[in-house]
């Protein structure tokens, strides 16, 4: 017994071998269900290396090596830890403009390599160094306009697809005290 094609071509349904109905009660106890057709999948990867700090041409060059591995395995997507570009900890080349400037160029050209060595359908998601240019934002934590933030983007199609800091939330003491993290 196999269902009709629940995409209306009629075609039937390819069957996952390793998902099966339960056996009793179903009078087809040995009919396969359609998993592998019906539930949309994706494969993650997670990339935990050791980037050089300061080393921004030689960490960019290690993104693109395991974003080949990782999807020549599958990945649909490809995590890196945070400020794998500039390496971790920054420490005070996180206060050089020059140093926040180049770590943002390296980003876009990340992106653009990503999609010359032909994974521009691969998500990649990266930290880096940048500066938080939100005035409003940056009034209200205290900090002053451009300051230095940690930050994490999303590469795909040859460009940066979005952007945004993670540790802007983690800033944000009063919200942090409302959930119980002081």
């Amino acid at each position: 017994f196999r269902p009709p094609a629940a995409d209306g071509t009629g075609r039937p349904l390819a069957f996952h071998d390793g998902h099966r109905r339960p056996t009793g009660a179903c009078p087809h106890a040995e009919q396969r269900t359609p998993y592998a057709r019906t539930v949309p999948q994706i494969r993650l990867a997670l990339a935990q290396v050791d980037s050089t700090v300061g080393a921004l041409e030689a960490n960019a060059d290690l993104v693109v090596r395991l974003a080949v591995h990782t999807a020549g395995k599958g990945a649909h997507l490809v995590a890196f830890p945070e400020m794998v570009l500039t390496g971790y900890p920054v420490e005070d080349l996180a206060l050089r403009r020059s140093f926040v400037e180049a770590s943002r160029r390296a980003l876009d050209s990340l992106a653009g390599r990503l999609q010359a060595e032909g994974l521009g359908d691969l998500a990649v998601v990266v930290g880096y160094l940048d500066r938080d240019e939100d005035a409003a934002h940056t009034e209200r934590l205290g900090r002053p306009k451009g300051s230095p933030q940690n930050a994490v983007a999303v590469l795909h199609g040859g460009r940066v697809v979005a952007e945004g800091s993670p540790s802007s939330i983690l800033d944000d003491r009063p919200l942090l005290r409302r959930h119980g993290l002081d």
